[in-house]
């Protein structure tokens, strides 16, 4: 098996400024080697000029792709947000996690359409 996949169209709410998982891929690879783990995600607020935060997480410790802060401003618009990573992976378990918060508030988060895929290259 070359990837692996998990999606949450349904999506989730967060009213705090701590992050929540949204989804999580666990999977173990076959063999050792580089991987992409790719991302997508729409985020928005219950209030304007409020942020929402969103990061992945490798394996419960490392960000990647850093730490995506977006301020709607009209309650309600949604921003996608994308990205991906290269990594060296071993042939152990791993955890991908997309997490999202309020970044101010008082408001509430609101993340849709959230996809993950960890393609090994070689």
């Amino acid at each position: 098996m070359n990837g692996q996949y998990a999606s949450n169209d349904a999506g989730a709410t967060n009213t705090t400024t701590t992050f929540a998982s949204v989804i999580t891929l666990t999977f173990t690879p076959p063999i050792a080697g580089t991987y992409i783990i790719k991302w997508t995600m729409e985020m928005t607020s219950s209030s304007n000029n409020k942020s929402v935060r969103a990061q992945v997480l490798l394996d419960t410790a490392t960000t990647i792709g850093g730490i995506y802060e977006y301020v709607p401003t009209a309650a309600g618009n949604y921003m996608p947000w994308s990205g991906f990573y290269e990594t060296t992976l071993t042939a152990a378990s791993h955890t991908i996690d997309i997490q999202f918060a309020i970044g101010t508030g008082p408001a509430t988060a609101t993340i849709r359409n959230a996809r993950i895929a960890a393609i090994r290259l070689a």
